[in-house]
């Protein structure tokens, strides 16, 4: 019969629905009444086994509650909810509840739970605020009697008392029965409708309700909610090798009971309003910290549990942290100015100030146009930070416990998720937090080999241009030829996401810092120094010919809404050549952390040291060369005399050599001979003079033979 019943019920409920939502309030309320009275009904038919009849039958509330526009019948529709909830419901006078027939009443509402706390939930979002604060009460209420909670003051649930109850052995719950699972959850997804509702104050006090489930779930005085779900047992009849071994369908349902708080505090962190996602991201941590480590030594209080386990730490920064940082990318506002890495030079595009200088009108005009490009209440300026901050925390807390260092990974997947993002924001937060939480956070002396490898590995990525798809160091001198394919891809690309072009300078900064610490050289080691090394290199070859490119195809010199123009792929090249002299200059004297006397000997750092600084002679030459002609534009007439500067610097620092380490770089004279015609006259005297030494050591060499 519940059968056939329940295909009638899809054309009755139907009816009943559009009914509900009828203009006239008295016809809506009255089918309204007609779903309670039905409901109330067949309820009184217990729910048998898995089948979840009740959940198909009340299901329509949802739809009512949801679509209709009437104040009155929602409030109408709330006390039917209410109604049902407390004849049926209860479970703690399931034997004093009885029907005029004597039949048991209280305790029947199983599945049902679902559809009318979800009801509940959506009176959250009503504009009336009578309607959501009916709604919250009715949950509190739900919430109270499920936990068996004392009534306690309005901050006692709140993080500084959960704070005050650490260490103690005084228990907020009376030990009782266990709920059902699922109503469990509902009870969470309700509270977490509350929590992205556009009340504030019920927002707050849902999170601090969601601490509470939390405590509960803790406690160990407390069984925890049972599942109806039926136990998956394999074909082998169990786990015959270990019976006393932790059973998986526990831990896993523990951790099924856990998640969708995690999950909802999760989202919480994207919230629009900032102190309703600062609390979320607070309580967040909180609860990781206090619920989900081991104590010290590494030792669980239940093996049972999920709670300690390092496992489960993994897959809440999977599931749970990293996720997170989607907010980063559809809260964040695109407007913002972004940072450029101290000493970089602009000589083709202009930078921030410069746009509010030329900006029209008085000061009026630049009041408006700061405050339109004002960040400090983006999500990550009021987030991000935090959020890593807490991250790499309890990445820190479990190589103290565990003594494993397996989160490292798992916090480096959460700086590549920033780095690889479209927003250049977060990329560029992201490569300076990572500098700081190799240099800062992390023991060098303890980084081991693969977690150099990975970070090299990402910040080797960030020098790329995206819509080249070659590799600069192929083919005879990393020269590649361009097609039309590829020109149209890296435009579309640079159309799409021109801000990307900042990250490529600031993560030429944090490879510079990186190479140039003496302690983090140490720790790296020479494999992933030269790895860097002539990255960086061959992100300097990249950004040439990326910038062939727009010397073909102007790009827009803009970016939208902005006064500040993204840096052009010629600025980063020069910047990133002078952290690339800088290092070179160290391997001709001598002074490389690593290679020290032996850079120009060692067969690997006197290739890498022959290739850059060829590399470096001929992007000079064919910049000198256009120069020479009269074509040259004014950003290019002044990135030649940028790149003298340099070219003679380098070669001032290989004239002090003496006899015995300039004969050592001889391997470099092909190079020095083809800067012999250069029109500069500075660097014409230092290339002839290096020249003439190296001549006159072949001669003494040959004469000595002899």
């Amino acid at each position: 019969p519940r059968l056939v019943f329940s295909e009638l019920w899809n054309h009755i409920s139907g009816h009943l629905t559009s009914t509900s939502l009828h203009s006239n309030a008295a016809v809506a309320m009255y089918a309204v009444d007609s779903f309670r009275q039905l409901s109330m009904q067949f309820l009184k038919r217990q729910e048998l086994g898995v089948f979840e009849f009740q959940r198909k039958f009340i299901k329509p509330f949802e739809g009512v509650m949801l679509k209709c526009k009437n104040a009155s019948v929602k409030e109408y529709l709330l006390k039917a909810v209410e109604q049902i909830i407390v004849m049926y419901g209860n479970e703690e006078f399931t034997h004093a509840q009885r029907d005029d027939s004597g039949q048991q009443q209280g305790g029947l509402l199983k599945s049902g739970w679902r559809p009318l706390l979800a009801v509940i939930g959506q009176a959250s979002c009503d504009e009336d605020d009578a309607i959501a604060k009916l709604g919250f009460a009715m949950l509190t209420e739900q919430l109270r009697k499920s936990l068996k909670v004392k009534r306690m003051d309005d901050d006692s649930v709140d993080g500084s008392s959960a704070k005050s109850s650490e260490g103690t052995t005084k228990h907020t719950f009376a030990a009782t029965t266990p709920m059902r699972a699922d109503k469990f959850v509902d009870l969470v997804e309700a509270l977490l409708m509350y929590v992205s509702g556009p009340r504030e104050d019920m927002s707050t006090i849902s999170i601090d309700h969601l601490v509470t489930l939390c405590r509960y779930l803790a406690d160990d005085g407390i069984p925890l909610p049972h599942s109806t779900k039926l136990p998956v047992v394999s074909q082998q009849g169990g786990n015959t090798a270990n019976p006393s071994a932790p059973s998986m369908s526990t831990s896993s349902n523990e951790l099924e009971l856990w998640w969708p708080i995690l999950l909802g505090l999760s989202k919480s962190v994207g919230d629009p309003r900032p102190n309703i996602r600062i609390k979320g991201l607070v309580t967040l941590l909180a609860i990781i910290n206090q619920h989900f480590f081991a104590a010290p030594g590494g030792q669980k209080k239940n093996n049972t549990s999920v709670l300690g386990d390092l496992q489960t730490l993994q897959l809440i920064f999977r599931g749970i942290l990293t996720p997170t940082l989607e907010h980063a990318e559809t809260r964040s506002s695109g407007n913002g100015k972004l940072p450029l890495p101290d000493g970089f030079i602009r000589f083709m595009t202009r930078g921030a100030a410069a746009a509010d200088m030329h900006q029209g009108g008085g000061r009026k005009d630049r009041i408006e146009a700061n405050s339109m490009s004002s960040t400090g209440n983006t999500w990550l300026d009021t987030t991000f930070d935090h959020l890593m901050d807490g991250a790499i925390a309890a990445t820190l807390k479990s190589i103290e416990i565990y003594k494993d260092e397996i989160l490292i990974e798992e916090v480096l997947a959460m700086f590549n998720t920033c780095l690889v993002s479209d927003s250049a924001s977060m990329a560029i937060r992201g490569l300076k937090r990572l500098y700081h939480f190799v240099a800062n956070d992390l023991v060098l002396d303890g980084i081991k080999e693969h977690t150099w490898a990975t970070v090299s590995h990402m910040l080797r990525r960030c020098l790329a241009v995206s819509g080249l798809p070659f590799h600069p160091d192929a083919g005879t001198g990393g020269e590649v030829q361009l097609n039309s394919e590829i020109i149209s891809d890296f435009l579309q690309e640079e159309e799409l996401l021109p801000q990307r072009r900042y990250i490529g300078s600031n993560a030429t900064s944090v490879i510079g810092s990186l190479l140039t610490d003496e302690q983090i050289v140490e720790s790296m080691g020479p494999d992933w120094y030269l790895f860097l090394y002539s990255g960086l290199g061959m992100g300097i070859r990249t950004w040439d010919k990326a910038a062939e490119i727009v010397d073909m195809h102007p790009l827009q010199a803009r970016s939208p809404g902005t006064g500040a123009s993204p840096p052009q792929y010629a600025e980063n090249a020069l910047y990133a050549r002078k952290w690339m002299v800088k290092l070179l200059l160290k391997f001709v004297v001598g002074e490389d952390m690593v290679f020290g006397a032996q850079s120009t000997t060692d067969k690997k750092s006197k290739a890498l040291l022959r290739e850059e600084f060829r590399s470096l002679v001929n992007s000079f030459l064919k910049k000198e060369a256009i120069a020479s002609t009269g074509n040259a534009s004014p950003g290019q007439v002044l990135e030649i005399e940028h790149m003298t500067k340099m070219v003679c610097t380098l070669l001032e620092g290989m004239a002090k050599l003496d006899a015995s380490r300039l004969s050592s770089i001889r391997s470099v004279t092909p190079m020095l001979s083809a800067c012999i015609q250069i029109n500069d006259r500075a660097v014409r005297t230092a290339v002839h003079g290096l020249l003439t030494r190296i001549f006159e050591m072949s001669e003494d060499t040959f004469a000595e033979k002899d």
